[in-house]
């Protein structure tokens, strides 16, 4: 088995095998490795998956459920994750730079020296609820450069 299809079948548990195969084939993509595809995955169920460390810059993910997920030390810049739930994840030292966040929730997420220069965090256009940052653990973490309008971050541990 390849180096990438392996870290991401042991990271990735209990997830369909195509889901595990598009995972493998997005790392290539995101280290310029030949085979490698951008990765689609909108509307997934990550629910609790650890996907920890892993290169997912530019994912397509809208509308995917990653709550309880363990992401931490993960490479999401630029990715597309409009919708997505985010609740109860552990997103420590994650990267965010330049994500489409809106409308994500994020209540209860650990976000502990996440990076999220430049992320859009607004509401989005077919999700009217503000992205949710309500009881998230925001200690040193950079918003510089974000669209924070309309975020909720009551409880927020700042």
């Amino acid at each position: 088995m390849e180096n990438a299809q392996q870290q991401a079948t042991e990271r990735a548990g209990s997830l369909p095998q195509a889901v595990v195969l598009a995972l493998a084939r997005h790392q290539k993509y995101a280290r310029g490795l030949p085979a490698g595809l951008r990765g689609n995955l909108a509307y997934v169920d990550f629910g609790g998956v650890a996907l920890v460390g892993l290169r997912l810059q530019s994912l397509v993910a809208p509308g995917a459920n990653f709550s309880g997920c363990n992401l931490s030390n993960t490479d999401l810049q630029f990715a597309d994750l409009f919708g997505a739930n985010l609740e109860a994840a552990n997103c420590s030292g994650t990267n965010f730079h330049r994500s489409d966040l809106r409308g994500v929730k994020l209540r209860g997420a650990i976000l502990v020296g996440a990076n999220f220069q430049g992320a859009d965090l607004r509401p989005g256009f077919l999700v009217a609820a503000p992205t949710k940052l309500s009881g998230a653990s925001l200690s040193e973490t950079s918003f510089s450069g974000a669209n924070l309008q309309q975020a909720e971050m009551s409880r927020a541990n700042l």
